[in-house]
């Protein structure tokens, strides 16, 4: 299964593709939107897991425009806590929204349940 992870959080990004392939996925990270949109064209991606607070735009505008192309379910990551931020990614279009910090565990059960709901894992 294809992980892309999309945060201009370095310490992030690598705690995640270390969490994610040691649980067997495949995964690729992209600081901008651009770096996404670039990994996107080399085929398709399971899962994303995508910091809310992109420094090169909107995160729920990058999700439209991945999911119409490469991405199937999709995960929020964000600083905030507040519930209207929850609702507000799933109304965007994310399946999941998850607070930093976030527990490691949580990150990778939420992968292996949308994997699930996908019929891949």
């Amino acid at each position: 299964m294809r992980v892309l992870i999309v945060t201009d959080h370095a310490d992030t990004a690598l705690m995640l593709v270390r969490l994610l392939n040691r649980a067997g996925y495949d995964a690729r990270t992209a600081e901008t939107r651009a770096q996404a949109m670039a990994l996107c064209n080399e085929g398709p991606y399971d899962v994303l897991i995508c910091d809310l607070g992109l420094r090169d735009g909107d995160a729920s505008d990058l999700l439209v425009e991945l999911r119409g192309r490469c991405v199937g379910r999709a995960i929020a990551i964000s600083g905030y806590r507040m519930i209207d931020d929850n609702r507000g990614s799933r109304a965007a279009g994310f399946d999941a929204h998850l607070s930093d910090p976030t527990q490691i565990a949580q990150i990778a059960e939420t992968v292996r349940q949308l994997a699930q709901a996908r019929g891949l894992a």
